[in-house]
């Protein structure tokens, strides 16, 4: 059940255009189509491979995820998604791609290249949530080396009360693995 409401929040972010940042009240439909938005275009950067854990569904020793790490703690409460963790690149971004199945649970944040990157968009899809921040305001980056933090405030919909939409604190911590 939990997994076909995820999949329709999937299918909603591609029938629907609104966006809304941490500073705008949105409604849950707009929240939900950011992240999974954001979440879809990770996943569809050329020549990206979604990495699977060596015990996610489908996984197999073949297709075991190189080192990366990663701590998401979303309103306080770290979340139990640690990867694998993926880094596809474009020209000008990239994205910190964290998790085996974006329909169930997923961490994408688009950032820009560089040594001081800046985030385009973030968006948390986890088992009992969605948190999205759709054009990056408000949201700092540090990198270190491979090793990126990013913070801020999103709007988060309880995926239990599809009608109510607070804004939250989060932090993602994710190594990109040496390919």
């Amino acid at each position: 059940m939990l997994r076909s409401v995820i999949a329709g929040a999937a299918v909603l972010a591609i029938a629907l255009t609104g966006c809304g940042s941490a500073k705008d009240t949105s409604s849950a439909a707009q929240v939900t189509s950011a992240a999974t938005s954001a979440v879809a275009a990770a996943t569809n950067v050329p020549g990206y491979t979604l990495r699977r854990a060596p015990n996610a569904i489908g996984g197999s020793p073949d297709s075991i995820a190189p080192e990366g790490k990663a701590k998401i703690t979303v309103d306080g409460e770290v979340s139990k998604l640690t990867g694998p963790v993926s880094c596809p690149a474009l020209e000008t971004e990239f994205y910190l791609a964290i998790g085996s199945d974006p329909k169930v649970a997923y961490v994408a944040v688009q950032l820009t290249k560089g040594s001081s990157p800046k985030a385009k968009s973030v968006g948390i899809i986890s088992r009992n949530i969605i948190v999205s921040v759709a054009d990056g305001s408000g949201v700092k980056v540090v990198k270190t080396g491979d090793n990126y933090v990013v913070t801020g405030e999103g709007q988060r919909v309880d995926i239990e009360k599809m009608d109510t939409v607070t804004d939250v604190p989060f932090t993602i911590d994710a190594t990109c693995p040496a390919e």
